[in-house]
């Protein structure tokens, strides 16, 4: 609820210096991949488990990839970063103003899923990208009966959201902190 009234509050206001705000991408599309369980072994967590648990496992989700700089799809669910980065930003106006950069092993979405809440940030691939989409659906199933990879998983976001919340904190505090600043500036003149 932290996390999603810190970003309620970035959403509703630009906070950024306009020479900070990136051009957004325009193109939004993917391409379905067949993943191999493999590839997420390597993020750690998921090194216990046998390739039949693993399959499993996929099977619930939809691997993509994305090409850097392109546009996710928005949907109703959240993407396990498996390989390259996504970064998460607000769309303001033509731009994107960054909040935050998910790489390997990390969940873009994620409050969205886990409150049901609608997702104020827009997901770009900020490099090449395999990913492993999973629906809020399935999420809420996780949550009321996970198997003992989906607690592995779960585990995880728990940390993330601690993650994201503190990144989304400290984009706020710095956001603050330099309005003051250019308020201090422009009340005595321009001269700082």
């Amino acid at each position: 609820a932290r996390t999603r009234a810190t970003i309620e509050r970035l959403a509703a206001e630009a906070v950024t210096e306009p020479n900070e705000l990136r051009t957004a991408p325009e193109i939004s599309d993917v391409s379905p991949i067949a993943l191999d369980f493999e590839l997420l072994r390597a993020l750690g967590r998921f090194a216990p488990f046998d390739d039949a648990a693993g399959a499993a496992f996929l099977a619930q989700g939809e691997g993509v990839a994305a090409t850097r700089g392109v546009l996710l799809p928005p949907g109703d669910g959240a993407c396990l970063v498996v390989r390259g980065a996504v970064r998460a930003s607000f769309a303001r106006g033509r731009l994107q103003e960054q909040v935050t950069i998910h790489g390997p092993g990390e969940w873009a979405g994620l409050v969205a899923v886990i409150d049901g809440g609608a997702q104020r940030l827009v997901l770009s691939a900020a490099e090449d990208a395999i990913l492993l989409r999973m629906s809020a659906k399935r999420f809420a199933a996780w949550r009321s009966a996970p198997g003992p990879v989906e607690l592995a998983v779960l585990a995880g976001v728990d940390r993330q959201l601690v993650r994201d919340q503190r990144r989304a904190t400290r984009h706020l505090g710095r956001a603050i902190a330099l309005a003051r600043f250019n308020a201090v500036g422009q009340s005595a003149g321009g001269i700082v």
